[in-house]
């Protein structure tokens, strides 16, 4: 019996915690289930939706500043012809050095659509008549002044 004893134990021990969980089974899948932590021992089951919460907010902060940065590294000068693009009456231009490079790079950025820049006349009344904002550089717009506005 004495060589038994070990053996017994452990059979207590394995029926008091099986015992113990199919007692407590549902109340804890129920408090998992609301959200609520549950230690046990060193782990802890539960409290992971305030968690998730919290990442979800770091996340669209983080989109948000990102969204910033990007939507106003083009400079003032750019965006402001941008804009004026966007209405579809530019107005009278001048083909200078400096607005040149501004259609190139919203070329390239996909803002507007334009045949061939060098295609462009030097001088003329409406630039909108030889340079189209595409979907892309209307949202762009849309949304920076979105942006400005609040």
């Amino acid at each position: 019996m004495k060589d038994y004893l070990p053996l017994i134990q452990t059979i207590l021990w394995i029926t008091l915690i099986l015992l113990g969980v199919l007692m407590f089974r549902k109340p804890l899948r129920e408090r998992i289930e609301r959200g609520a932590s549950v230690k046990v021992g060193p782990v802890e089951i539960g409290a992971l939706e305030e968690k998730v919460k919290d990442v979800q907010k770091e996340v669209s902060d983080l989109s948000e500043k990102v969204a910033k940065v990007f939507l106003f590294a083009m400079p003032d000068t750019m965006y402001r012809n941008l804009k004026k693009l966007s209405t579809g009456k530019f107005g009278d231009f001048e083909m200078s050095l400096g607005l040149e490079r501004e259609l190139y790079h919203m070329r390239d950025m996909g803002y507007i659509q334009v045949e061939s820049i060098q295609g462009v006349p030097s001088q003329g009344s409406n630039l909108s008549d030889h340079v189209k904002i595409t979907e892309t550089g209307q949202r762009f717009v849309e949304i920076r002044d979105s942006l400005m506005s609040s």
